[in-house]
């Protein structure tokens, strides 16, 4: 008796399944995080314009007192992007946390040996050097 498989037919509606259920998951912290970001991003932008930052004599005065160096810093990056990283953040980092740093090891070297093995799978099913003669 065989082992039982995933068809064919049924793989892709159960990845479109996994990958919508992710989206679900994810879609209202990252709704709360781009409304955080982009307030942030707002309020940089306006401090940037005051006199803390567009008058240099007055920058120059107080030195690294001022917040001017991260508005553009915040700037830099666009709030959506902030928003997925901050996502990102808050589900993988707590659950690689858990997991401790030889199981991610083990893992990751699996990984990597199960990926030479299929790269060199066809290497691997060639009739040996002796025998091609």
């Amino acid at each position: 008796m065989h082992a039982a498989r995933i068809s064919r037919d049924f793989a892709p509606p159960l990845v479109v399944l996994a990958a919508g259920a992710l989206f679900v998951l994810l879609y209202a912290p990252y709704c709360e995080f781009h409304a955080k970001r982009l307030l942030e991003h707002d309020r940089a932008a306006f401090y940037l314009t005051t006199d803390v930052c567009a008058n240099a004599d007055t920058a120059r005065r107080l030195g690294p007192h001022t917040l001017c160096d991260r508005s553009r810093a915040i700037i830099a990056v666009s709030p959506r992007a902030s928003a997925a990283r901050d996502t990102l953040v808050h589900f993988v980092s707590p659950a690689l946390s858990a997991v401790p740093r030889a199981v991610l090891a083990l893992a990751a070297t699996g990984a990597l040996t199960l990926l030479a093995l299929v790269r060199n799978a066809a290497y691997l099913r060639a009739p040996p050097m002796w025998k091609t003669r």
